[in-house]
């Protein structure tokens, strides 16, 4: 899959073909229709708050995103195959600018229907 990624704090992201993630015990693979990028998103890719939120390179840029789930791992009960959601990412995992993204489960919510 394509994914935006950071190399080194200060460089500009670059897209990567990387590997699908995997969905573990209680969290769910998101296919990816929209991603954000807010303020802190872009501090944290400059480096300037690695003391509070510290990545590990190379790191999928963003934590904001919408999308419809695309599989469950073990434990997750509440959601489907083909529910639109909606989330945010823990900081330091990133993840959102990508075509797919494992989240937690109690992570999600249902993504407006209007």
């Amino acid at each position: 899959m394509k994914a935006l990624q950071y190399t080194a704090y200060g460089e500009r992201p670059v897209v990567h073909e990387i590997p699908e993630p995997v969905a573990g015990p209680g969290e769910v693979l998101v296919r990816v229709a929209g991603a954000a990028l807010n303020p802190l998103d872009v501090k944290i890719g400059a480096g300037h708050v690695q003391e509070y939120f510290p990545i590990t390179f190379p790191s999928v840029v963003g934590t904001d995103l919408a999308g419809t789930v695309e599989r469950l791992g073990s434990g997750v009960t509440g959601w489907s195959v083909g529910d639109a959601v909606i989330t945010r990412t823990d900081p330091t995992e990133g993840g959102a600018v990508a075509e797919y993204a494992v989240v937690p489960a109690p992570s999600l919510v249902p993504a407006p229907t209007t």
